[in-house]
C-alpha cells in the first residue's frame, strides 16, 4: 500500500546523463535521459549547461608520401595506398620508391566499389568502402601476403572523414548510425538512440585522444560525443545556448502525489542563478514552467526547494529542466512524495 509519510525520493543523481531514446522511460536507469542535450561533460557527477562551442577534436595521425604523382600513407613501417578496389602496399622501409612486395596489392572485389579509407587499429588495418568494411589482421607483419576477412556490410563508410580509429578499434558513421568492431563482431553504438539517428548518421569522426572520446562533426559544429570511458552518447544542437535535461519517469501501480522538487547544486560563482523546469503527469503534456532562483553565494553544497502547486496524484511523474545557468552545477534532483517502496517503486 502507498505510505502516508511524505519523504524525499531521488529522481536523478548520476550525471552527466547519456542519451537513450529507445528504452521505456519507466525502465530507464538513473544516469540516462530520454531527451537531453547541451551538457558540459567535463564535470563528473554534475549536470552542467555547456553554453559554449564544443571542442571538435582532431583527425588521427597519418604521415603521407608522394611517389611518381601518387599519394601513399605510412603505417606499420611500409607505404599503403587505395587504388580502385585494391589496397596496394610497398615493401617495408621504402619511402621514396615503389617496390611492391609479393603481389603488392590486396583485392577488395566483392563488389565494384572503390576503397575509400584505411587505417590501423592495434596490429590490424581497417579497410572501408561504401558497401562495407574489411578487417585485415596481422597488418603489422613485414612478411606481406596479407589476407582480409569477409566484408562486414554494417561497417560501410562512404567518405574517408566518416571513419577513425580510437582506443585501438575502428569506428564508422554511415546512414544507419555509428558502428565499431569489438574484436570478434560488429557492434552498433547507436542502438539505443535510433529515434535521434540524424545526429549520428554520416558524420565526420574526430577524436579527443587524451579524454578517449569519439566526436561527431558536421563540418561546422559538433553534433555528438561518445565517451568510451562512460560508454555514453551526448548530443548538441545548432546553437551554444540550447539545453534540456529530462529525467526518467517514476511510476507506481497506485497513484502518488509530488508536492515539491529539490535541487542539490554547487554555485561556482558569487552570482545568483536561474533554473526553469516543467513536470509531466501520466500521459499529459508538460505542465507550466516553474522558475527557481538560487542564492548569490559560492558554496560547496547548496540545496533549493520548489513547491509544486496544484499537483494531483498520478501513476507517473517526470521532470525536465529547460534552463540551467552554466555556473549552477546540479548534483542531484529529488521529489517530495509518498510513493511506495515495494514493487511499485520507481526504477533504480
Amino acid at each position: 500500500m502507498a505510505g502516508a509519510d511524505m519523504r524525499w525520493v531521488p529522481i536523478a543523481t548520476v550525471f552527466p546523463a547519456g542519451l537513450d531514446t529507445e528504452t521505456a522511460v519507466q525502465k530507464l536507469p538513473d544516469g540516462f535521459t530520454p531527451d537531453g542535450y547541451g551538457f558540459d561533460i567535463e564535470y563528473p557527477g554534475r549536470l552542467v549547461h555547456l553554453n559554449a562551442a564544443q571542442g571538435s577534436g582532431n583527425r588521427y595521425t597519418a604521415r603521407t608520401y608522394t611517389i611518381d604523382g601518387n599519394d601513399w600513407t605510412w603505417f606499420f613501417r611500409r607505404l599503403w595506398r587505395a587504388n580502385g578496389t585494391n589496397l596496394e602496399y610497398n615493401a617495408p622501409e621504402y619511402q621514396d620508391v615503389v617496390l611492391y612486395q609479393d603481389l603488392g596489392k590486396l583485392s577488395c572485389v566483392e563488389d565494384g566499389n572503390s576503397v575509400v579509407t584505411f587505417f590501423p587499429f592495434g596490429t590490424n588495418l581497417f579497410v572501408g568502402k561504401a558497401t562495407g568494411g574489411y578487417i585485415l589482421p596481422g597488418s603489422i607483419s613485414l612478411d606481406g601476403d596479407f589476407q582480409h576477412a569477409d566484408l562486414e556490410e554494417q561497417m560501410k563508410v562512404s567518405n574517408a572523414l566518416y571513419a577513425t580509429p580510437l582506443e585501438q578499434v575502428p569506428f564508422v558513421s554511415n546512414a544507419n548510425g555509428i558502428y565499431t568492431w569489438n574484436g570478434g563482431a560488429v557492434q552498433e553504438l547507436t542502438v539505443n538512440v535510433r529515434s535521434s539517428i540524424s545526429y549520428f548518421a554520416n558524420r565526420q569522426l574526430r577524436i579527443d585522444r587524451p579524454k578517449r572520446r569519439l566526436i561527431g562533426y558536421d563540418g561546422t559544429r559538433v553534433k555528438f560525443i561518445y565517451d568510451t570511458v562512460m560508454k555514453k552518447l551526448f548530443i548538441y544542437q545548432d546553437t551554444n545556448t540550447d539545453f534540456r535535461f529530462t529525467t526518467r519517469t517514476i511510476s507506481s501501480t497506485r497513484p502518488f502525489p509530488v508536492r515539491a522538487v529539490a535541487f542539490e547544486f554547487d554555485n561556482t560563482t558569487d552570482a545568483r542563478g536561474i533554473l526553469k523546469f516543467q513536470t509531466k503527469l501520466d500521459k499529459s503534456d508538460w505542465r507550466k514552467e516553474i522558475t527557481v532562483t538560487t542564492d548569490d553565494r559560492e558554496e560547496q553544497y547548496n540545496r533549493i526547494r520548489a513547491e509544486i502547486d496544484d499537483s494531483p496524484q498520478s501513476h507517473e511523474f517526470a521532470l525536465r529542466l529547460t534552463r540551467l545557468d552554466p555556473h549552477i552545477h546540479i548534483r542531484a534532483i529529488y521529489i517530495y512524495t509518498n510513493i511506495t517502496t515495494d514493487e511499485d517503486s520507481p526504477s533504480q
